[in-house]
């Protein structure tokens, strides 16, 4: 439940923000750290939407290879976000300059997600394997 309200807050800030006040122009510091923000949001929505179907399925029948297809398909999703391939693309794509969406700090941000991911899912895959093997023996 609070991966969907996670989303939804996180799609209308996607959507309506970052707000921001200033009494004029913004300087091409503060537009790059908005355009970083922004994309920041729209893999924050991606990685919660993914974790809300994994969570509502496993509301109706629990199941420890939902949470592994969950934290897959998040680290694809990370993966295809930010490839050389795709990043221009979807920058353009949100309205986002394509030199913003490589600042440093969110580069080391989404690193750092990446590594939680995959620890995540090393011990999801460590307990669904001891599982069987219990249930097996």
């Amino acid at each position: 439940m609070s991966s969907l309200i996670g989303a939804g807050i996180t799609f209308l800030a996607f959507t309506y923000g970052p707000f921001y006040f200033g009494g004029g122009e913004l300087t091409e510091i503060a537009i790059i750290a908005l355009d970083s923000f922004k994309f920041a949001l729209f893999l924050a929505f991606g990685l919660l939407i993914i974790d809300s179907v994994s969570n509502l399925i496993n509301i109706y029948s629990y199941s420890r290879f939902s949470k592994i297809v969950s934290n897959t398909l998040g680290l694809v999703f990370l993966f295809l976000a930010v490839s050389p391939d795709y990043k221009p693309d979807i920058a353009s794509y949100l309205n986002l300059n394509p030199a913003s969406v490589d600042h440093p700090l969110l580069v080391a941000i989404l690193f750092l997600i990446a590594i939680v991911i995959i620890i995540d899912l090393v011990f999801e895959t460590i307990k669904f394997w001891a599982n069987r093997i219990v249930r097996t023996n």
